[in-house]
């Protein structure tokens, strides 16, 4: 094999594990950080603030794309751009498959929380914990760079590349979802068993979904990043409604 081609390969596939190490990262620092602040339970403060590591790793992810961009002499925006295309055709597309996807990526959530804990607000309740009203203000930032930063990134940046690399289309396009789901599992990260497991399967539908519709139609990717911000917007409102301290 030809050395290059290893290399990229290697490289493709460890940032397949990206935002899992990303999101537990800026967990671990937002424990360091309240642990040196003198709270008395820094790492239940840090699983509270997962809105923040969340921002903070959808940063990191499009700084991280936009130098992998660089290194094959293009700009970010290359990522996002795609060709001329009938707009509104794509768009009634788009809106079509995007009103299908909404009890795809809910339904899970609910179903497999009941039944692992028998009732679907236990894991719900682990995950959102009161945060300051304040927290709106980042929690604003969560839709916006998360459009810019998931779907890109596995299905615009790794997919077709690694699909190039291995000659392998629908596995990859399988892989890429399994890895967008698989992340959930470290945001936030709960050592608890079930949790772990409601993490990984909730929202794999949905990934799996969203793959194949990129593998499909790569240039409705513009669409979907506007309907995941809404979707991860109205989430928003729904936690800060019901889990902010007023």
């Amino acid at each position: 094999m030809n050395t290059d081609i290893k290399k990229q390969k290697i490289t493709l596939f460890s940032l397949l594990f990206a935002r899992l190490i990303l999101f537990a990262l800026f967990q671990g620092l937002l424990v360091l950080g309240f642990y040196i602040a003198g709270r008395p339970s820094p790492a239940d403060d840090a699983i509270a603030w997962w809105v923040l590591a969340v921002v903070l790793a959808n940063i990191a992810t499009i700084g991280l794309l936009t130098c992998l961009m660089m290194r094959e002499g293009k700009s970010l925006w290359d990522l996002y751009r795609v060709g001329p295309h009938p707009f509104w055709k794509d768009l009634l597309l788009a809106l079509g498959l995007f009103v299908v996807s909404l009890p795809i990526g809910a339904l899970p959530n609910t179903l497999i929380g009941q039944a692992l804990f028998g009732d679907a607000l236990i894991p719900a309740q682990m995950m959102f914990r009161p945060i300051p009203l304040w927290g709106l203000a980042v929690g604003l930032l969560f839709p916006l760079t998360i459009a810019f930063a998931e779907i890109p990134f596995y299905f615009a940046y790794i997919m077709p590349r690694l699909q190039a690399v291995t000659g392998k289309k629908w596995l990859i396009t399988v892989l890429c979802g399994l890895a967008l789901a698989a992340q959930h599992v470290t945001l936030p990260f709960i050592p608890d068993g079930r949790y772990l497991l409601w993490r990984l399967l909730m929202y794999l539908p949905f990934a799996l979904f969203v793959g194949a519709v990129m593998q499909w139609k790569p240039r409705l990717l513009r669409y979907f990043m506007v309907f995941h911000a809404l979707m991860d917007l109205s989430a928003l409102a729904v936690y800060f409604s019901l889990y902010t301290i007023k």
